[in-house]
């Protein structure tokens, strides 16, 4: 896809075969959808994605610089890995 720099919002659904991508595009969540994320995890995306565009090379700060693991999703009250 070529996204490489900053923030960017996704839309999936979960079906009954597999997850199926609706939407992606280079651009914040719509509805305050970045509120939501500065309220839960202490994380401003409108900065991090200000600053990845001025070649910040560590645009959030508190964070890890880049995850390794697998998506991770609960299942009926435990944790799957996906993509494992």
């Amino acid at each position: 896809m070529g996204l490489t720099l900053g923030v960017f919002h996704a839309e999936a659904r979960i079906t009954r075969d597999c997850p199926a991508l609706i939407e992606i595009a280079a651009r914040l969540g719509g509805y305050r959808i970045y509120r939501l994320v500065e309220l839960s995890k202490s994380l401003s995306l409108p900065e991090v994605m200000i600053r990845s565009h001025l070649g910040d090379t560590y645009p959030a700060p508190g964070y890890p610089p880049a995850y390794k693991g697998p998506l991770r999703q609960r299942r009926r009250g435990r944790t799957a890995a996906r993509n494992a």
